[in-house]
């Protein structure tokens, strides 16, 4: 899969390109990394709905998106924004917030609960993917490295979704109330 996403981000047709696209190329699997630390953070905390893990998340990252926002603004990379210019965009902004901000994640975080995080994780390398089709509805016209790269990503997620999932490990709880089923000694009671 990961060979698929090189290519469906063209990153290897890129060389010639302006330096700007490597530096989002960086961005973009800096935040890959970050997803999938977030993906595996929620099996870690398995006591925790996804809803609850989605918004305590949400709220542990608030302070630095702030941070971010005024160290962006003051050194001038960015320019905060006026109510002139959130104005015509809020309607937007606030489709932003409620499907791929708050509903995406919350679908994500249930998905990932029932597949376990070895295989929610390997949803991932389906951005590229969704990308390409997105920009296909848009008018352009990716090349055809792009579509081979879309045609192996597919074709990994669909091979490692039928494999046989490994087994599930019990929850905490679940290991104490086995613990505790069996006895002191660790043998089960006689029936």
């Amino acid at each position: 899969a990961l060979g698929g996403v090189v290519l469906v981000s063209g990153v290897l047709g890129r060389g010639d390109g302006p330096p700007h696209m490597l530096l989002g190329d960086a961005l973009t699997l800096l935040g890959t990394i970050g997803w999938v630390l977030y993906t595996r953070g929620a099996a870690r905390l398995p006591t925790l709905s996804p809803l609850e893990y989605t918004g305590l998340t949400a709220i542990a990252a608030l302070p630095w998106q702030l941070l971010f926002a005024v160290a962006m603004t003051a050194g001038g990379w960015v320019n905060a924004p006026t109510w002139q210019d959130l104005t015509p965009v809020a309607p937007h902004l606030l489709y932003i917030a409620a499907v791929p901000t708050v509903a995406a994640v919350v679908a994500f975080n249930f998905g990932v609960r029932q597949l376990g995080a070895s295989r929610g994780t390997l949803f991932l390398n389906g951005v590229p993917v969704s990308a390409l089709l997105m920009s296909v509805a848009l008018g352009q016209h990716p090349a055809a490295q792009e579509w081979i790269g879309a045609a192996l990503v597919i074709a990994a997620l669909t091979l490692s979704t039928r494999a046989p999932a490994p087994a599930a490990r019990p929850s905490p709880q679940e290991g104490v109330k086995t613990r505790a089923a069996a006895g002191a000694d660790g043998r089960c009671p006689a029936t």
